[in-house]
């Protein structure tokens, strides 16, 4: 719909109902705004119907796929799926192995850090005599809350 901007009537403005959230979309579709109104589609691929109702059809969310979960994520296509390997992992999609983080120089560790590999990701250790998160780090000597003697 739309709202009368300046309460005189003159100038109106759309009202986006799917921001307001006062549309009637199946939770598996998407809002689209449109001028004056708002439509409802449902998620390609996964779901089918006129966007108020979604029917699940699609192989990954009827669960007929066979990506490894617990290493991939399944894709809904057009016509089947694809499994795509985790963030963290690199392969084909079924066979999915970690990527060391550490050796390649991919994490933001902060200098005076330790990359740890983990599965699937990593994390990082301020070195002794530094401390913070491990993305930042900082010497326990110059940061006010130590016990060096200068």
């Amino acid at each position: 719909g739309y709202t009368d901007r300046d309460g005189d009537g003159l100038v109106c403005e759309d009202r986006n109902e799917c921001t307001l959230d006062i549309h009637d979309c199946d939770e598996n579709a998407d809002c689209i705004n449109t001028g004056g109104s708002f439509t409802c589609e449902c998620r390609a691929w996964d779901y089918s119907g006129n966007g108020t109702y979604c029917n699940a059809t699609g192989a990954c969310i009827l669960e007929e796929d066979n990506c490894p979960r617990e290493v991939a994520n399944c894709i809904s296509t057009e016509t089947s799926f694809t499994c795509n390997c985790t963030t963290g992992r690199s392969g084909d999609g079924f066979s999915c192995v970690d990527i060391d983080e550490c050796n390649l120089c991919t994490n933001n560790c902060d200098l005076e850090a330790e990359c740890i590999n983990t599965d699937g990701s990593f994390t990082c250790d301020c070195n002794q005599g530094y401390e913070g998160n491990g993305t930042t780090c900082v010497d326990v000597c110059t940061s006010g809350n130590n016990t060096c003697h200068v």
